[in-house]
Parts: C-alpha cells; structure tokens; sequence
C-alpha cells in the first residue's frame, strides 16, 4: 500500500495544478494531447526524452508566451514529507528536464510527419512541505531548478487540505481491502472534479455539466463517472472517491505564477484573491510595492510584497534563492562600489492580465559566493523583517487576537452586510446567538442555497468589510475575524465561528 507521505504528495499536486490554473497553466493529462512526446504509464504519463521515458506526475503547459523562448512545459512535483527534501530528489529533477529538452533531433522530426514537430523548454518545480536541505539548495541554485517552499503558516491551509484528502484516501483503500492504492484512478477522479482534465469528449462530460468547476453535484458527477470507467479489479468505490473528490471544489484560496530577471519561478498567494484581481486589472506602469519579511525577527514566514493598495502577496522562497532572486543586480553597481538605487520586480501571472510590482532590493549581506550561510539568511530576513505582517490563520487569530470588537463596530458590520445583500449578516447574528458557532447545514439553510452550492470564498465578505473598518480605523489590526471556517473532518467547513464578543453584542442589538 502506499505512504501516507508518498499520497500526501499526490493529493498536494493536484491542488497545486488547481490552484496554478489563475496563472494559465494547463494539465496534460492524456498520451494523445501530444503523441510524440507523451506516452502512457502504469501512474500517470510518461515524457519521452533523448536517452529514456520519464514518469510524470503532473506536467502542465503555460498559455502565457515567454520572451525568446520555446513554449514552456512545468513538470510540478510536491513532496510532503516531515523531513526536509534531499539531493537525490533534485537530481533526479535535473536528469529529466535534461533529457526531455535534448529529445529533438532531425530524425525525430521527419518521422513526426505529416503532423508537425513542436518544441518545447520544458522546466522543473519543486515544491515541499518541509524545506530543502543545504546540498539540495546548492545544487538546484545552480542548475536553475525552481525550489518553492510550502512550510511556512501562510500555506498551512493547503497542506491541511492535502493530508484531510489523503487520510481519507487511505481509510477508503483500507475498509475496501485493496493491496495497492490505484493512482490513475485517483487522480482522474481528482482531475474530472477539480476542473484540471483539459480532454473533453470522451465520454465522461456531459452536455448538462455546463462547465461549472465548483458545483458539488458537477464535481462529483464528473469524478464517480471516471471512477466508475476504470475497468482494473482493484480500485476505489466510485461514489466514495467521487464524494472526496468532490470535497476539494471548496478549497477557497488562489495561487499565482511569479517571474523575476532570475531564472527561477515564485509562486505567489494573496491574502485576499478579490482584492488582487482588482489589482491584477490595474493599468499602467509596474506597480510600486514594499518588499518585507512577514516573520519575527527573520525566523519562520514568508516574504511578502505589500502593493500601494493595501493587496499583500506571500511567497516562499528556498533561502539559497532569498538574494539572488530579491537582491540587487550586478548591473546595479556604480563605479564607487555602491548601489545606483535601481529597483527589482516581479510579475505576476492573474486569470485575465498581470501585474508588475516592483520594489526595493534587498541589502547584500555577506560574500555572496552562492554558499548556504544560516547567519546570513537570518540577517537578510531580520533586516526586513515586519511582525505586523505576521500570518496568521482565522482559527488562531479567534483564539489569540488582542483587540475586541467594539459595540459600533459589530453593528456597522452586520449593517453594511446587509446593505449588500449578504447572507453573511443573518448567519453572523445566529452564530452569535448560538454560543459563537453555526453548524453547516444551518448556513446553508439561512443563506437559501441550493444543496450543490459550495461555501468556497463565503467568509470573504466580511473579511473585506473588516479591512475597511480598519483602514478608518474603526477596529485595530489585531481584531478577530468575522467569520471563521471550522473543519472537524474531512475537507469541508463543517461549521463557522464567530468572535466571542459577538456573542454578547449582537443579540442585543438584533433580537
């Protein structure tokens, strides 16, 4: 049977693909998308290169076109381990970007005909859930593989996703007696579920689907029709895999492709994706952002650029990676051995348009000779670092946040909810009279949605409002949520919180 580790991994790059499709990446999820170079694999696909086939696990093409380049092909692959990725993984990174980009040649083309031979610059992402050793840095810095690192809190809600999905996976494998986990089956499910299945036609869509991607009725439609297709005797019931499958419709967040002068990739998370699609829309020149260190004197968080709007975009950053990718260029140096002043930027890839925000590099520290130094790592990020800045999750800003609601401020909240025709307003108000939490099938009937709607993005209004309140100044930074998703099991919000000061505001005011 499979780790929990090794299915934590797949389940993680199948949200990944999700969630990277705002940036225009789509899968590659079948031989005959490309004959040439893709074939089939027991798990998934394999990639024809110069000297051998290689499994993939997820393989994504970029509509967007890059500047003096083939278009780019990314293989992603997530490890979700608990210790830090080694050297043989990015080795073996760089082994398969190096002979799939040599599979070109004069006799491979001809023999394509009478379908023509296109090219691709095909690009390796690592992604992990617990960091990178030092040789692994080194060695991928120099090869110019991108290293992203998903264990600092602003991603907790992702890898929470991915191990909810993957424990449940393997009960379902274990309570149906199966001796090995049927990946293909569980990635098409997946796939067919979370919209990423770019093959139509085939015979498991269907006209009355409408192309709705966060629709549970849909989700799970598509998933038990492709679980059920699979015709191998050990394999996951249908309807179970379909219904967890199904689940992940409603993972609410949003990742985007980031690119700098370097030849590395960022991948980039706003705190709020409303606001960074208005931002995303702007006109004009690049934006002007702040870089920071969102951490407490360097230590665990992430990198932050904070834009003139208030947006703020998280990514995490192998520490090899920090100054080379956020530090000044060579060409910036004058001929007294100073800084010009000349600024950085990074731009970033949204669903319709891209933004550029530039910002102020950070400071040299050290040699600078492409050596893991902790010290210098910490200094980088300390000289940076903003503790107001600091991720925290809902659940523990509930429970730790400092500044209460005041009476005004509750009210105006649930005022202007209403002003806007939210639900939100009546289900704050009956959490508050309910202690503090309202079950899921209670919102639901509040809210008057339809059983197949999702909860995906429902505590954002709220979220937006309090963002106006403070920046009035109405409430203090450190001020509790409005509302809070609850995940008792599984991957669905099972119930919503509100702060314990609603509970004895509003039903006074509201009774």
């Amino acid at each position: 049977m499979l780790s929990r580790s090794a299915l934590r991994g797949y389940v993680l790059e199948e949200l990944l693909a999700k969630l990277l499709q705002r940036s225009g990446y789509s899968l590659l999820v079948r031989e005959e998308q490309d004959p040439i170079a893709l074939s089939p694999a027991a798990n998934g696909l394999r990639v024809r290169g110069r000297g051998s086939e290689h499994q993939v696990d997820v393989l994504g093409e970029l509509d967007w076109p890059i500047p003096f380049s083939l278009p780019v092909r990314l293989f992603v692959e997530a490890k979700y381990r608990g210790s830090a990725v080694g050297l043989a993984d990015v080795r073996n990174a760089l082994g398969v970007i190096n002979d799939v980009n040599e599979h070109y040649s004069a006799a491979a083309a001809s023999n394509a005909l009478p379908r023509p031979f296109r090219r691709y610059h095909y690009r390796y992402a690592l992604f992990s859930a617990s960091g990178f050793t030092a040789d692994a840095q080194q060695f991928a810095y120099a090869q110019q593989i991108s290293l992203v690192e998903l264990d600092g809190p602003a991603f907790r809600w992702l890898l929470d996703a991915a191990s909810r999905a993957a424990d449940e996976l393997l009960e379902l494998a274990l309570s149906a007696g199966l001796d090995s986990f049927p990946v293909n089956q569980m990635r098409e499910a997946f796939r067919r579920a979370l919209g990423t299945w770019t093959v139509t036609g085939d015979g498991n869509d269907s006209a009355e689907d409408g192309g709705v991607e966060d629709d549970f009725g849909v989700a799970r439609s598509r998933a038990e029709r492709a679980a059920g297709g699979v015709g191998a005797t050990s394999s996951l019931p249908a309807a179970e895999l379909a219904a967890i499958a199904a689940q992940l419709v409603e993972l609410d967040g949003a990742l985007y492709f980031g690119f700098t002068a370097a030849p590395f990739l960022l991948v980039v998370q706003p705190d709020d994706p409303e606001s960074f699609d208005r931002l995303g829309r702007a006109d004009g020149d690049a934006e002007p952002a702040r870089l920071a260190f969102a951490g407490p004197r360097g230590g665990s968080g992430e990198w932050v650029l904070v834009a003139d709007d208030g947006s703020v975009l998280r990514f995490g950053l192998a520490p090899l990676y920090e100054q080379f990718v956020l530090g000044a260029a060579p060409s910036d140096l004058r001929r007294d051995g100073r800084r010009s002043g000349a600024s950085r930027s990074v731009t970033v890839l949204g669903e319709t348009s891209d933004v550029t925000l530039r910002f102020v590099p950070v400071a040299e520290v050290g040699a600078g000779d492409g050596s893991l130094d902790d010290d210098r790592t910490s200094l980088l990020r300390a000289m940076r670092a903003d503790p107001a800045l600091e991720y925290r999750g809902d659940r523990d800003r509930v429970v730790s946040a400092i500044d209460r609601w005041s009476w005004a401020a509750a009210a105006r909240l649930v005022y202007t909810l209403r002003a806007e025709g939210r639900p939100q307003a009546e289900v704050i108000i009956a959490a508050a009279r309910n202690g503090g939490f309202l079950d899921r099938a209670t919102v639901y009937r509040i809210a008057e949605f339809s059983p197949q709607r999702t909860l995906r993005g429902f505590t954002r209004p709220a979220k937006r409002i309090t963002a106006i309140l403070h920046s009035e100044g109405v409430v203090a930074a450190d001020v509790a949520p409005p509302l809070v998703a609850l995940y008792d099991h599984g991957v669905l919000a099972t119930r919503f919180q509100v702060p314990p000061e609603f509970v004895e505001i509003l039903p006074s005011i509201f009774d």
